[in-house]
């Protein structure tokens, strides 16, 4: 139930509401995170790759996502998906998606598009939520110049688990 009350406290924060309920001088409950990386992901020129890591005096989720640029097809922003399970087998996506694109976690929330690599999404000072885990996974936006299209690459899913 921990991971379902973090969800949907993400799924504000990522909405663009206020999800810190800090005030000045509130202490951040939380002292690390755990991450673990499932799966792989795509991309144009390598894998698309999203890390996630714990920012204690912001006491928020930083989040950065490793996509290149290469080749006639510009890395243009991305969307950030949240959910609480992975699928029991990847999902294979289609075009737009390049090749080796999968859905890995069954999303509840989205974000986006999110100009650029980074994104930093604040955690209430919630001590309850100690123990929650949420799930994580990246679609990369590329232009192509050939043809003038709109191509998507996807991340590795990755859980974050509140310690």
């Amino acid at each position: 139930m921990r991971s379902v009350a973090l969800l949907l406290i993400l799924a504000a924060a990522l909405a663009g509401a206020a999800a810190s309920t800090q005030g000045p001088g509130t202490p951040c409950p939380f002292f690390s995170a755990a991450t673990t990386d499932v799966g792989a992901g795509s991309g144009v020129i390598g894998p698309t790759s999203l890390s996630l890591t714990f920012n204690p005096p912001s006491c928020a989720l930083d989040t950065h996502l490793t996509a290149v640029s290469c080749c006639n097809s510009y890395f243009q922003g991305h969307f950030l998906l949240a959910g609480v399970a992975l699928w029991p087998a990847p999902l294979a996506l289609p075009s737009p998606f390049v090749p080796g694109s999968e859905l890995w976690l069954w999303p509840v929330a989205l974000a986006g598009p999110i100009d650029g690599h980074d994104a930093q999404i604040l955690l209430p000072a919630d001590s309850s939520l100690i123990g929650a885990t949420a799930w994580f996974q990246a679609v990369s936006i590329y232009f192509t110049t050939i043809g003038f299209t709109t191509d998507y690459a996807t991340s590795q899913a990755v859980s974050f688990t509140l310690n």
